[in-house]
């Protein structure tokens, strides 16, 4: 399901080997899966947890991330957004790392729509960050064409888009890869 990364890597403050990172990709997906159980995605029919798969998928598999960092928070990217995920549970789970990674691609759901979508085109995103958003909003423009959310008019996908691509725009980072993903979606939302 997601690339596995080379043999010696820094995951909740250990230094292991592959076995323990695949394990612990086990564990996110499972949390992951637990925490968003019952939630579907805008289509009303697809279950919730495929999308932190997706950006996980469009990580490791089209955009060729090796950070487990980064891919364990792939998996857990809207834990702490959209359930009652803490920070404090992610980190003792997960490590500090991951946990800080979650925090800062989650939106503070207690701000306005427009107050939040104004601070994802404003704020300044670390290096992993830049790259685990644009996976995200690669997989939101995917799932605009292949399973719309229920009701949405074409005027509200393409605003979406436009909004997408002003924060991807923004982005002191561009990985050449994830790039040329996000624009590929980017162009099919407007195409449909």
């Amino acid at each position: 399901m997601i690339l596995l990364m080379k043999s010696a890597v820094r995951v909740k403050g250990h230094q292991r080997g592959r076995q323990y990172v695949r394990e612990h990709f086990r564990q996110a997906a499972k949390f992951a899966a637990d925490k968003h159980k019952g939630q579907t995605r805008k289509d009303g029919k697809t279950p919730y947890i495929t999308h932190p798969v997706r950006v996980a998928s469009i990580l490791g598999r089209e955009g060729g991330e090796t950070d487990p960092v980064v891919m364990l928070a792939a998996l857990l990217h809207d834990t702490i957004e959209d359930t009652d995920t803490s920070y404090s549970e992610l980190a003792e789970n997960f490590g500090e790392d991951v946990a800080a990674l979650v925090v800062e691609v989650s939106d503070d759901m207690s701000r306005s729509k427009m107050e939040r979508r104004a601070s994802q085109e404003t704020k300044q995103w670390s290096d992993r960050a830049a790259r685990l958003k644009f996976a995200d909003k690669t997989a939101n423009m995917r799932d605009l064409v292949d399973a719309p959310p229920v009701g949405m008019s074409r005027e509200k996908k393409i605003e979406y888009a436009r909004h997408a691509k002003s924060v991807i725009d923004g982005m002191a980072h561009q990985p050449e890869k994830l790039r040329r993903l996000f624009d590929e979606a980017y162009a099919r939302v407007l195409a449909n």
